[in-house]
């Protein structure tokens, strides 16, 4: 999983864990610990070179939440490239995976709501500001590397 410590990445390592799958998942290295915690077996440097070159063999599959150049490794980590899912990039559609454009259905949210009941889902909270200081969460958020969510509080 690319980028598995991001807002999308955090669930989904989770939520993978949580089903069975042995996650491997690619963060910096100040991020290492948090994304072991959230269920990742293992985790690689994304800033260490091509993630097929750190892993030991080929992966039942990937899915990937960065998009453009990032898409030209995923090939070279999977066994089969049909089982290369991306949410942000569409062209992995071309590369033989697939696109994948997430609709909330009901039954899936009542799944989310179990696994986090169950404390198999959890939310990062970054910071939370009281509904004046808004602007000052936006900017927070603006300015990226933001661990968790950042929380406007309306009480």
């Amino acid at each position: 999983m690319t980028r598995a410590v991001g807002g999308v990445g955090f669930f989904a390592v989770q939520i993978a864990a949580a089903l069975g799958a042995h996650v491997i998942g690619t963060a910096g290295p100040r991020n290492h610990g948090s994304l072991c915690d959230a269920g990742a077996a293992e985790v690689l440097d994304h800033a260490a070179g091509p993630v097929s070159g750190q892993l030991t063999g080929p992966v039942d599959a990937v899915l990937d939440l960065v998009g453009g150049p990032a898409l030209e490794d995923p090939p070279k980590q999977v066994r089969d490239v049909a089982r290369i899912a991306g949410v942000v990039d569409p062209v992995v559609d071309a590369m033989g995976g697939r696109y994948v454009f997430v609709r909330p259905e009901r039954h899936d949210l009542e799944e989310l709501a179990r696994m986090a009941d169950a404390g198999q889902l959890r939310v990062a909270i970054a910071r939370a500001f009281p509904l004046e200081r808004t602007a000052e969460a936006h900017e927070l958020v603006a300015g990226g590397h933001v661990r968790g969510k950042v929380v406007v509080t309306l009480r």
